[in-house]
């Protein structure tokens, strides 16, 4: 049986992006801002899988990203967290 003080949190799926490229973003040269020319659009750092949750009334952003299974055969992956951020 619940417990009275047990709290139900609201999951929902936004966003699901099965290709998306993270950069090594470079300092500002200027007070001009960033420029996505100077980020080397060519070589992303990670292609990664983006999901946008929505927990209750915040919002989470997780990149997940794929790198080799230790001690599996080879071209065997796993899924794992590369970044993530709670607004």
């Amino acid at each position: 049986m619940a417990d009275s003080t047990d709290k139900v949190v609201m999951e929902q799926s936004l966003v699901k992006i099965d290709e998306a490229f993270v950069y090594r973003i470079p300092p500002m040269k200027s007070a001009d801002g960033h420029r996505a020319e100077d980020w080397n659009l060519a070589k992303p750092l990670a292609t990664c899988k983006l999901e946008a949750l929505r927990r209750d009334n915040s919002l989470c952003i997780n990149i997940m990203a794929d790198r080799p299974k230790p001690g599996a055969p080879a071209g065997a992956t796993e899924t794992y967290l590369f970044a993530q951020s709670n607004i």
